[in-house]
C-alpha cells in the first residue's frame, strides 16, 4: 500500500499518512487543489487535519484517489439520461481533472451549461467563491 500511495500521491510526505499535520495538508492543497495558495485559509487546513485524524478517513481518501486514477470521467454513468437543467462549474487550472473533462461531461447532459472559472484549481466554490456564485446566480436566473 505504501508504494501505491507514493505512486498516486508523490508530493505527500509519508508522515502525512500516519498523522496528518497542518504543514502537510497545506502542501497537499497547494500541489493538488488550489491554483493560488494564498486562498488557502488556515481554518480549512485545521478542519481537514481533524477530519483525517481517524485512520479510516485517510484510507477512504486513498481508496477514492486510487479508484479515480485513470478513470475516464466523461464516460462514467448515464449523463445523457439527466433531464434537469444542469450547471457544471470547473476550475480552468484544476490539477486533478483537466477542464476538458468537465466540458465533455456537460456536452453529454442535454440541458447542461459549462462554466470554467479562470485562474482556479479543483474547488472553485472555495478558491473563487464570487465567480462561482455569479455563475450559479446566472444559471438559476431571477
Amino acid at each position: 500500500p505504501k508504494k501505491t500511495v507514493r505512486l498516486y500521491l508523490p508530493f505527500i510526505l509519508p508522515s502525512y499518512l500516519r498523522a496528518p499535520r497542518p504543514r502537510n495538508v497545506r502542501r497537499l492543497l497547494e500541489k493538488a487543489v488550489f491554483r493560488d495558495p494564498r486562498r488557502i485559509e488556515e481554518a480549512w487546513v485545521h478542519t481537514i487535519v481533524e477530519q483525517w485524524k481517524p485512520r479510516r478517513q485517510r484510507k477512504a481518501f486513498i481508496a477514492t484517489g486510487n479508484a479515480l486514477r485513470g478513470a475516464d470521467a466523461t464516460v462514467a454513468g448515464d449523463l445523457e439520461r439527466v433531464r434537469a437543467p444542469t450547471l457544471v462549474v470547473w476550475g480552468r487550472q484544476d490539477p486533478q481533472f483537466d477542464w476538458e473533462i468537465g466540458e465533455a461531461a456537460a456536452r453529454r447532459i442535454p440541458q447542461a451549461r459549462f462554466v470554467a472559472i479562470e485562474e482556479c484549481g479543483h474547488f472553485p466554490m472555495v478558491e473563487k467563491p464570487t465567480e462561482t456564485a455569479a455563475a450559479v446566480s446566472a444559471f438559476l436566473g431571477p
